[in-house]
């Protein structure tokens, strides 16, 4: 058999590999990149689970903090080293290792 012979005989298996070979290696959208995407999307989706969960704490401490004058009072101290005219602020720090 010469090789037309067998290019014709073979076409569709040939076709076929030729094909996967393209679509797993060659092509813009090949295996290698789509598992990067994939892998990307995973962190995403990761980081709007943890966002959410921020989003939560944040509002609870909102409308814990708004409704309440004391809390507010004591969060501004906390948080922004707020003082009253009348009063000293002494901020410690730690020294970190």
């Amino acid at each position: 058999m010469n090789l037309l012979e067998l290019l014709e005989k073979y076409r569709y298996y040939l076709f076929t590999t030729f094909l996967v070979i393209w679509m797993l290696f060659i092509d813009s959208n090949n295996v290698f990149f789509r598992v990067k995407l994939n892998k990307q999307v995973n962190e995403l989706k990761k980081s709007i689970v943890k966002h959410k969960a921020k989003i939560q704490d944040l509002q609870y401490t909102q409308k814990s903090i708004l409704g309440n004058q004391s809390a507010l009072e004591v969060f501004a101290r906390e948080t922004y080293f707020m003082k009253k005219e009348d009063e000293d602020l002494f901020v410690i720090v730690p020294k970190k290792k």
